[in-house]
C-alpha cells in the first residue's frame, strides 16, 4: 500500500471557500498556501482566477520546511484539475500528483 493511500487531510473550514482560497493562494506563508492548493483539487475549485494564481505558482519559489516546493504543488494541481496535463518526469510532482488524487476526504 502506497502511503498516499492512508494520507487523511482535514483542512479547516475556511478552505471550503473559494474566496479564502484565493486569498491563501497568494500567501507568502508555504504551508498556507499548499494547503490552499490541496483543498482546490479536493474541492475542485478551479475560478478563473484560482487558475491564473495556479499558473503563476508553477514559478514559485516558496519552499516548504520539508522541502516541498509550491511550484510543484501547483503543477500537480493544474494536472488533477484538467488544465495543464503534467508530462514532466519530476519526482516531487509525481508523488504530488499521487498524494493529491488519494486523499481520503472526510464524510
Amino acid at each position: 500500500m502506497k502511503k498516499s493511500e492512508k494520507y487523511t487531510l482535514n483542512l479547516k473550514d475556511e478552505y471550503n471557500d473559494v474566496s479564502f482560497i484565493e486569498y491563501a493562494l497568494l500567501s507568502d506563508k508555504p504551508l498556507r498556501c499548499m494547503y490552499a492548493i490541496c483543498s482546490c483539487v479536493i474541492n475542485n475549485f478551479k475560478t478563473s482566477r484560482i487558475v491564473e494564481i495556479l499558473k503563476k505558482l508553477k514559478n514559485s519559489d516558496l519552499i516548504e520546511w520539508n522541502s516541498c516546493k509550491i511550484s510543484n504543488c501547483a503543477l500537480a494541481a493544474l494536472h488533477l484539475l484538467n488544465i495543464e496535463p503534467y508530462t514532466g518526469s519530476d519526482e516531487q510532482v509525481e508523488d504530488l500528483i499521487d498524494i493529491f488524487a488519494n486523499i481520503n476526504r472526510p464524510e
